[in-house]
């Protein structure tokens, strides 16, 4: 399906190489790691074709995202993240959804970049804007840019300080919250408080009607909390087997595009347990695993 709009797109493309609409689903179309170097010149093209539009700007990033083109995300994640405050602040209003958009990216860009000092910034921008607006998406991605912070830096105090989502902004915001928590809470030696982290998450999920309605990455995030404890606790084969069952939705679920969630994939953590068990083949199979979903 995604070929046969390519397919469409590429006629007007060819036609009107400087077509907004044409370059925007083209890019949508080529949004993966085994076609995103067709989407480059589309990608190309239409980071400059509407220079004040925020979301014109960041699609281009997902192309560069799956290229592993970190600095190119980052610029053009900055350049959306500036037409959408621009834009916000013509009207008197808060932060758009796509500022926000932009910001997470930017934040996260500069997380694989191993930039600690932008991404602070761009941590303490996004409370300073999550201050002005009490909205589901504002927390949702607050809660992203703080994870993405202290998993990447180590940066546990950042993560105690943020007050995290409201029962009502959805399981999968608090899912990838609790799951950061009770990584932080390990990391510190707090093996009891992660342990409750745990147990609320999986009663959230537990309380939900439908089964069908609890998303594969929110099923992971419990599994791979609890593995990390497990691996805290010295039983390295219980992790081993709950991150194995991780992975495997994982591997299984739809592609998804942007950053990961939870914030460290579940195969990236086995991985790396295993190459601690000193298995390094097992985890050398995990990483053609992880190249064939497209991690860098």
């Amino acid at each position: 399906t995604y070929m046969k709009a390519a397919a469409v797109a590429e006629e007007v493309f060819d036609e009107n190489p400087r077509h907004p609409g044409a370059a925007h689903y083209l890019i949508h179309a080529y949004d993966d790691p085994v076609h995103a170097p067709l989407g480059l010149r589309p990608a190309r093209v239409y980071d400059s074709i509407a220079p004040s539009a925020s979301h014109a700007l960041h699609m281009p990033s997902h192309i560069y995202l799956a290229l592993g083109l970190w600095e190119d995300v980052l610029a053009m994640n900055r350049r959306s993240y500036a037409a959408a405050r621009a834009a916000s602040d013509r009207r008197g209003e808060a932060l758009n959804n796509h500022g926000w958009h932009a910001l997470w990216w930017w934040h996260y860009s500069a997380t694989q970049l191993s930039d600690e000092a932008l991404a602070d910034s761009l941590a303490a921008v996004a409370m300073s804007n999550a201050a002005h607006s009490q909205t589901s998406t504002a927390t949702a991605h607050v809660t992203r840019i703080v994870a993405q912070h202290a998993l990447a830096f180590g940066d546990w105090g950042m993560i105690r300080h943020w007050p995290g989502p409201a029962e009502t902004d959805g399981l999968s915001t608090r899912a990838l919250d609790l799951h950061a928590r009770g990584l932080a809470a390990l990391a510190r030696g707090e093996g009891e408080e992660a342990s409750e982290m745990l147990e609320t998450l999986e009663e959230e999920i537990d309380g939900v009607p439908d089964p069908d309605d609890v998303s594969w990455y929110v099923r992971a995030a419990a599994l791979g909390l609890s593995a990390a404890i497990h691996r805290h606790e010295g039983d390295t084969e219980t992790a081993l087997t709950l991150l194995r069952q991780a992975a495997a939705m994982e591997t299984e679920a739809p592609l998804t595009f942007g950053p990961p969630a939870p914030t460290i994939p579940a195969n990236e953590a086995l991985g790396a347990l295993l190459l601690e068990m000193n298995r390094p083949d097992a985890a050398a199979e995990i990483a053609v695993d992880i190249l064939r979903l497209g991690g860098a």
